[in-house]
């Protein structure tokens, strides 16, 4: 159907359990649909593969979608294949339409946090990223604080995302874990000022 499609501009897919399958099969069609601008993919099962498939459709000239919502995926396999948020931020850095993509839930860590830095330093399309609760870190929170040196039209959240290292245990009022490193937190504020 999006292969063909000349009408339909927005598709909400969230809560469908499409897996890597279905996002496979939706980035073959987004190579060739020229009408969808919004693809809402939350909660629906996609793992690195699915996320790969996105990204080839992402580095497509002719793409002209211009926001993809991944929040609540397993995009990096719960932390253990960061290849679909890798090749998402490799297809970031040629891709000139897409303006909004959330990553929420993601669990891309401190490598996936540098790859998309990294893809932030070149791409001057993308205005809003939303990257809350993904265990970003300290290290990662310094790696977007360059890219923001860098770029400076970007809404950014990155709330939820112990940046400072610490955090506090679920159903445990008050028990903070983790050691406290606040040089995320300073870079971040260092950028801001630049």
């Amino acid at each position: 159907m999006l292969k063909v499609n000349k009408v339909l501009n927005k598709i909400m897919l969230s809560f469908n359990n499409i897996k890597d399958e279905g996002a496979i099969a939706l980035g073959g069609a987004l190579k060739t649909n020229k009408t969808l601008k919004k693809l809402e993919l939350e909660y629906c099962g996609i793992g690195p593969e699915g996320g790969k498939a996105l990204a080839s459709a992402l580095s497509e000239s002719s793409a002209v979608l211009t926001t993809l919502d991944l929040r609540d995926n397993q995009l990096t396999n719960y932390g253990n294949d960061m290849s679909g948020v890798l090749a998402i931020a490799d297809a970031l850095k040629v891709n000139a339409v897409l303006t909004s993509l959330v990553l929420k839930s993601n669990m891309i860590g401190v490598d996936g946090s540098k790859a998309l830095a990294s893809m932030l330093k070149v791409n001057r399309v993308l205005t809003s990223l939303n990257l809350r609760n993904n265990r970003i870190g300290p290290e990662g929170a310094k790696a977007l604080a360059d890219a923001l040196r860098v770029n400076a039209v970007l809404t950014l959240d990155l709330s939820k995302n112990r940046l400072c290292g610490v955090y506090l245990r679920y159903g445990k009022e008050g028990e903070q874990l983790g050691t406290l490193d606040p040089s995320g937190i300073q870079a971040l504020a260092s950028a801001l000022t630049e």
